[in-house]
């Protein structure tokens, strides 16, 4: 499977370390693999950031710091998206709380509760909402795939505006 990549920070130093994500199967088959620099490194690996399930190992590849390769299905990257960093929780209808339909709908409901009723910073609410103008020109699961690398390039836009003012050693982007 081709890997899609992003690039979660600025910073052009050759990466020391990469975080590497596993399924919890039997075969534990890489889900993604994050690459940081020396000064990186340690702020994108923590448990709050991508996750939790990392493991900080020098390695040897050509890669800058920030570097994504993501090995997971589209839909499954979005979704994962929406929850890590944009998601508030269950839908509430009439006071009673809800499960939400699909990736679309969360995406709908967490942009309004975050960047519409919550003031979140405008310049990530503008990716956002280019990510949520296609996506919701289908149905979730009918999506093409130009479609979805749309929304998955608008979210890491986002993500890498969100990713740069974490707290570390030095500024994200330098």
């Amino acid at each position: 499977m081709t890997p899609y990549v992003r690039r979660v920070t600025g910073c052009s130093l050759p990466a020391t370390h990469s975080t590497t994500r596993r399924t919890r199967h039997r075969v534990r088959r890489t889900e993604y693999v994050l690459y940081g620099c020396k000064y990186h490194g340690k702020t994108l690996t923590t448990r709050g950031n991508f996750g939790g399930r990392s493991l900080l190992v020098p390695t040897g590849d050509e890669q800058r710091c920030g570097t994504m390769l993501d090995f997971r299905p589209a839909e499954r990257i979005i979704a994962e998206h929406v929850r890590q960093w944009l998601g508030h929780g269950t839908p509430m209808v009439d006071g009673q709380g809800e499960a939400w339909r699909d990736w679309v709908h969360e995406l709908r409901g967490c942009y309004e509760f975050r960047y519409l009723e919550g003031g979140g910073r405008t310049e990530i609410a503008d990716h956002v909402d280019r990510a949520l103008a296609v996506a919701e020109r289908a149905q979730a699961g009918e999506h093409t795939e130009e479609q979805l690398v749309a929304v998955l390039d608008a979210l890491a836009a986002a993500e890498h505006l969100y990713v740069r003012d974490l707290p570390g050693r030095r500024p994200l982007d330098a």
